[in-house]
């Protein structure tokens, strides 16, 4: 079974969807604007790739060096609203290609449609998966081809806003960055599961991948509301645990970190991610029981 899952996931990862799914994440975030404090205004990155200098990206601060870029690039808003489709699409539609395409009854008279099911479902998630690691790595590298690293600004540690928020050590800020791939890993493979749900339901790719990002663009504004709330009342020293409730948004899971809802301590980020996974499993396993029950296949 284990081998099946591997030449299935293979096989779509090696499809042209898969690299232009790919393709756009880099360039959706390459669109993303960056600046604000730095330059005093904000500009798409890609404009600031062809007309800033080294000098001048120095000159800027900190806030234009290359770890801080990707670190919140990851947060912009459409890129964050669009993530379902660009994520999933590969993977969705392969699946609707299984299971409503004409290999369907081939396949289950030689696999059980049990087994079927499982293989196709897991494929689905670690097409996923590969889709966002493989976009984000080449995001980060092309970022650090061209912005500044850290190191050479010159601030001292206890100066530095960048190291004080993801860490003062070199290890410090990649156990930071992988918490951020890690959480955009576990959002996707929630916007996947509930495409899967979708599928199933409407049998059409169209209406697996947008509602998902229907989803998480109503999660964008029930959280721009949540958050005029909590600063007219009080203020800009809010703590961050009246954002529990937004544990159940997809938008800002995306976008948090597991420190927001707590001191920031390895135990917490045990907690967080595992709970996460404890409910990506729970709901994966009735997803499954779904499919199996299923006897609209073609």
């Amino acid at each position: 079974m284990v081998k099946l899952i591997i030449n299935n996931t293979l096989g779509r990862a090696r499809s042209a969807g898969f690299w232009i799914m790919v393709g756009l994440t880099v360039i959706i975030l390459c669109i993303a604007p960056v600046g604000n404090m730095a330059l005093d205004k904000e500009i798409p990155l890609y404009r600031a790739v062809f007309t800033l200098s080294d000098k001048d990206l120095l000159l800027a601060g900190e806030y234009m060096s290359s770890y801080n870029t990707v670190m919140n690039i990851h947060a912009y808003e459409w890129f964050v609203i669009i993530s379902p489709v660009i994520f999933c699409f590969t993977a969705i539609r392969g699946l609707k290609e299984a299971l409503f395409g004409g290999a369907y009854a081939y396949t289950v008279t030689r696999i059980s449609k049990a087994k079927y099911v499982k293989i196709e479902f897991v494929s689905t998630i670690i097409c996923t998966i590969m889709t966002v690691i493989v976009g984000f790595l080449i995001f980060t590298l092309a970022v650090y081809v061209k912005f500044p690293n850290l190191d050479r600004f010159n601030i001292p540690e206890e100066y530095s806003v960048v190291r004080r928020i993801y860490g003062l050590t070199g290890g410090a800020r990649m156990l930071s960055y992988l918490k951020m791939l890690g959480n955009n890993i576990m959002v996707s493979i929630l916007m996947a599961e509930l495409s899967v749900l979708f599928l199933i339901c409407f049998k059409d790719v169209f209406y697996a991948l947008n509602i998902p990002m229907l989803i998480m663009y109503l999660g964008t504004k029930l959280l721009n509301l949540h958050l005029n709330l909590l600063r007219k009342k009080y203020g800009l020293m809010y703590s961050f645990r009246r954002l529990i409730p937004e544990l159940f948004n997809p938008y800002y899971l995306l976008v948090s970190m597991p420190e927001d809802f707590g001191r920031i301590t390895r135990l917490g980020d045990i907690w967080y991610f595992s709970g996460f996974a404890i409910v990506l499993i729970i709901l994966a396993i009735m997803i499954v029981q779904i499919m199996n029950k299923y006897d609209a296949y073609q």
